[in-house]
């Protein structure tokens, strides 16, 4: 029997940290600024990188699915340095929730989004 290699380096059964680990490897690997997950009412539910920004950004995530926008730039923070966002809105358990990348690497932020989302849906599934 073959072993199998393990490709996470850290693993954990408490959701809120896998969820953490999971965001910060796609944030680390694509140099993102933040990247976060909320719900519907803009409540930020797991994050990596810094925390205003991932705060500011889940308030603004559900306004911003609303609208339509699924990229953009965005005036963060009180210095209002705009920013490349991009965001996918998914389901869980009937609920809305939303993931969002936040920083330079255009050409990574769809990559890691998506691959963000299959392990946030794959955690949340326990």
């Amino acid at each position: 029997m073959q072993s199998r290699t393990e490709r996470r380096g850290r693993r954990s059964t408490d959701v809120l940290v896998a969820l953490r680990y999971q965001l910060e490897t796609c944030r680390e690997e694509a140099e993102l600024l933040a990247l976060v997950i909320s719900d519907e009412h803009g409540i930020c539910l797991a994050s990596a990188g810094a925390a205003d920004t991932c705060e500011e950004m889940a308030a603004r995530l559900p306004m911003l699915a609303r609208r339509g926008e699924h990229t953009s730039n965005m005036p963060l923070g009180f210095e209002g340095s705009e920013l490349p966002v991009a965001l996918r809105r998914f389901e869980h358990e009937g609920s809305p929730l939303y993931v969002c990348a936040v920083g330079d690497a255009a050409d990574q932020a769809g990559v890691q989004l998506e691959r963000s989302l299959r392990g946030v849906t794959r955690i949340l599934a326990g």
